[in-house]
């Protein structure tokens, strides 16, 4: 049901023309073409909390922090990651990655958000 969901949430965005959502919560998932950024989810911090994009530009953000975190957009409805998880032993004395999300930005202006979990945790995207 929760892929239905995010389905749902991805196509209403899209159709709003400012953001599209193209991977949700997991690992993996194509961004299609166009440049890309990464932001950082480590330390109960977005790593930059500050970005400057292009038009059409897609960010990843990952969480390599210790306990599951989120990216959601101060306005509401505009775009949630939901719960992204932390990384975990995978029992080979390795890691699995950590939650990922993508959002691709193709109307131009200043998108604010935060971390639903942590209330210090905030970060914002400048779309030119």
């Amino acid at each position: 049901m929760r892929l239905t969901m995010v389905g749902c949430l991805a196509l209403t965005l899209a159709g709003c023309g400012g953001l599209s959502m193209t991977s949700a919560t997991g690992n993996g998932g194509g961004t299609g073409s166009g440049p890309t950024a990464s932001v950082t989810i480590q330390d109960y911090a977005f790593t930059p909390s500050t970005i400057t994009i292009q038009t059409g530009t897609t960010i990843n953000w990952v969480n390599n922090g210790p306990s599951s975190h989120s990216v959601t957009s101060d306005t509401t409805g505009q775009f949630d990651s939901g719960a992204l998880a932390a990384p975990m032993g995978n029992g080979y004395g390795g890691m699995t990655s950590g939650g990922l999300f993508q959002m691709k930005f193709t109307t131009p202006g200043t998108y604010k958000y935060h971390c639903m979990f942590h209330a210090s945790m905030h970060g914002t995207i400048t779309v030119q």
